[in-house]
């Protein structure tokens, strides 16, 4: 009971947010209209959400799965194209709301995308939708590989930049880390540290990591005196060549899961691993394109990650600004080569 109560305050709280941003949308975009006073306004606004989600999770699926392929080669352009064409829809089921074009509905869904954004990121409501979670969980699960008998534990490992062992007790104990500190309390986890050696950066710790071998990688970036060129950790051809190198049979990853990393550590399946971005002849791997094909799923993620992108390259900017008109020292350029 308690969880159908929690489901329906989500969905009342997810409809109201796509409604504010509905006639947020109505009032800035041309083209894009809702008819009649104030408070019919806002009700016609609600309706408008209750329709959208309806073509969402009616209509929608049936598009995406069959323009999967099309979504990954146009880098998401089909998924704001039938965002446009849902909203141009909904217009024909509600007297009240107007779209007058293509390109109104093309602009207001792209505004929708922002405004929700912004709307969720004050309020903290989660706007990702079950239906799309269970669309994406039933795909994967018919890509499964058959489970393995012989095998009946696992291990997941999430890496953190900058998070320190010393810096992660201060902030379960500062309250920062609620979920952390409760496993912890109920003894279902312990929290240690390792001492990851020189250097203290990410090729070099992946390798140790999953392969129990880092050696021969002095830095992020090095000149190599035997080829007579400069090795990048994060260069697709280089991360590659170290990757093979490092390849012995054991990697801790062989028969799971590598997503965006450095290195595969033998996996099986990787996604947005930089040293397989590309095999031996240059193609991209098969199953990538499908896995990140998935995220096209979900109406809003798409926009949502770009209108994020941005945001923190406006908040990257703005601070090494401040800090120069501050004189905060010391300080690195963080303007450099186009950083952000």
């Amino acid at each position: 009971m308690r969880e159908l109560i929690r489901v329906l305050f989500r969905f009342a709280g997810v409809t109201l947010i796509e409604a504010l941003a509905v006639f947020i949308a109505a009032r800035i975009v041309p083209g894009l209209s809702i008819s009649g006073q104030i408070d019919q306004v806002f009700a016609t606004a609600v309706w408008v959400a209750v329709i959208l989600g309806l073509l969402n999770a009616l209509v929608r699926p049936l598009i995406v799965l069959a323009g999967l392929s099309i979504n990954l080669y146009t880098v998401g352009l089909f998924t704001l194209i039938l965002n446009s064409g849902i909203l141009f829809l909904s217009a024909y089921f509600l007297p009240g709301f107007h779209v007058d074009s293509f390109m109104s509905a093309l602009i207001g869904s792209l505004v929708l995308s922002i405004a929700n954004t912004f709307i969720t990121g004050l309020i903290s409501i989660d706007q990702d939708y079950a239906f799309y979670d269970g669309v994406v969980g039933w795909l994967s699960r018919q890509r499964l590989e058959p489970r393995d008998p012989t095998q009946s534990r696992g291990i997941v490992i999430l890496e953190i930049d900058g998070l320190s062992y010393q810096r992660m007790q201060k902030a379960i104990a500062s309250g920062l880390l609620p979920t952390m500190k409760r496993l912890l309390d109920e003894n279902s986890y312990a929290l240690s540290h390792i001492e990851s050696g020189f250097p203290s950066q990410s090729s070099s710790c992946q390798a140790g990591i999953m392969y129990g071998d880092n050696y021969d990688i002095p830095a992020f970036r090095w000149y190599d005196k035997d080829q007579s060129r400069l090795f990048v950790s994060n260069n697709m051809t280089d991360a590659a060549e170290l990757n093979q190198r490092l390849f012995n049979g054991r990697g801790l990853l062989r028969g799971g899961t590598s997503i965006n990393n450095l290195f595969s550590g033998e996996a099986a399946r990787s996604l947005m691993t930089v040293s397989t971005l590309r095999d031996e002849r240059g193609e991209d791997t098969p199953h990538s394109g499908y896995d990140l094909s998935l995220v096209f799923l979900n109406p809003y993620l798409l926009t949502r990650a770009v209108v994020l992108t941005f945001w923190d390259l406006f908040l990257e900017v703005y601070q090494a600004v401040r800090q120069r008109l501050r004189n905060v020292q010391p300080r690195v350029n963080r303007l450099n080569r186009a950083y952000p």
